[in-house]
């Protein structure tokens, strides 16, 4: 494979990933009508943004350490980044 084929078919594998995850989070959620899809597809993107960040970054060390451990971080720093995010939101809205 030339590496612009190899860039192209990198490009899609994200959008691949979202259709995947946006089926399984409609289902798991048990999400219905055009907000949920769009809260889906929201869910979806992320996740697969994060998941093709880390897998890359695995790929351009040079697959050094374990590649589900640095998801597992990756999901966690996330986790905390919603959390601070909440907490600002709920610390703005109090003080008006």
């Amino acid at each position: 494979m030339t590496q612009s084929n190899t860039e192209g078919k990198a490009r899609r594998e994200p959008t691949v990933m979202v259709a995947g995850f946006q089926e399984v989070v409609s289902t798991r959620l048990r999400l219905q009508g055009r907000d949920d899809e769009l809260t889906a597809g929201v869910l979806a993107a992320a996740l697969a943004g994060v998941i093709w960040f880390v897998f890359l970054g695995w790929i351009n060390g040079g697959r050094v350490g374990s590649l589900s451990q640095r998801l597992q971080s990756a999901f966690e720093r996330l986790g905390h980044l919603i959390q601070l995010e909440a907490n600002a939101g709920a610390a703005a809205t109090a003080s008006s």
